[in-house]
């Protein structure tokens, strides 16, 4: 699914208090369900992790109206893009990108792309499983899953 980050304090203005227009300097013509993350900086309460999932309903050259729901003043150039139904989700870390990226999402909470960059599995079992399918693969390097202590899940390495 697509994502983006938004810097603080934006982030927690959108899951918060309401915010449904956030501002870009670039338009896009996706139309869809958009998971938020919170950039890691400035430093905040939801920094470096996902938040909401959101529809992009709508994306337009911003007009002073929009100042309220943005949350911002009107600036000329920039570009509204319309959020309806913002939902919080379990937050997990994310390391972001600029412009979209894409994360793995099971309905409540991001599966993948975690701050340490490494493919994500939720617990022990799904680790082993993981590893199993891995090691099946032609030319596997694989060798042991182990419990990360930056993001709280399960990774896999090729280190004996």
């Amino acid at each position: 699914m697509k994502a983006i980050s938004i810097k603080e304090p934006w982030a927690t203005r959108i899951l918060n208090e309401g915010k449904t227009i956030e501002t870009r300097t670039w338009a896009t013509k996706y139309r869809g369900p958009l998971i938020l993350c919170a950039s890691a900086s400035p430093k905040g309460p939801l920094a470096g992790h996902s938040f909401a999932i959101t529809n992009l309903v709508e994306c337009r050259p911003m007009v002073p109206e929009d100042e309220a729901e943005a949350q911002c003043i009107y600036l000329p150039g920039l570009y509204s893009w319309i959020f309806k139904d913002v939902k919080s989700i379990h937050r997990v870390p994310v390391k972001g990108k600029l412009g979209f990226f894409d994360l793995e999402f099971n309905g409540t909470k991001v599966l993948s792309r975690t701050a340490c960059s490494k493919r994500f599995f939720r617990d022990e079992v799904e680790a082993a499983v993981g590893l199993m399918a891995a090691q099946k693969r032609k030319n596997a390097r694989e060798k042991r899953y182990y419990r990360c202590s930056g993001c709280n899940g399960y990774h896999l390495t090729s280190q004996g």
